[in-house]
């Protein structure tokens, strides 16, 4: 999925990826110059529980999230100051840091 509103010249892209269980990580991108190694800055997303992803308990839930909106923003500022990395570029928000219970 490309990036919607300022971002379309960037050619920045965010992806799910799916895991066995039921919350997807979520990838964004920004191509390089090159296909030369990706730099990678991530964060955790919190967990669901699978068991009642609704009203169920969840250890760890909402301890990351000066990280992922610290991830955003970084990955927002890199966007709107037109940054062209050599190589790319890659936001990872990753899940089940905390299992679910």
């Amino acid at each position: 999925m490309k990036i919607a509103g300022i971002y379309l010249d960037t050619n920045a892209t965010v992806s799910a990826f799916k895991h066995p269980w039921v919350q997807s990580s979520v990838v964004a991108r920004i191509p390089g110059k090159s296909d030369g190694p990706i730099t990678i800055l991530g964060a955790h997303m919190d967990s669901i529980n699978l068991d009642n992803p609704v009203n169920g308990r969840v250890p760890g839930a909402d301890d990351d999230g000066n990280g992922t909106i610290n991830l955003i923003e970084a990955s927002r500022a890199l966007l709107t100051s037109g940054f062209k990395p050599s190589t790319p570029v890659e936001f990872h928000w990753s899940v089940l840091c905390s299992p679910p219970h």
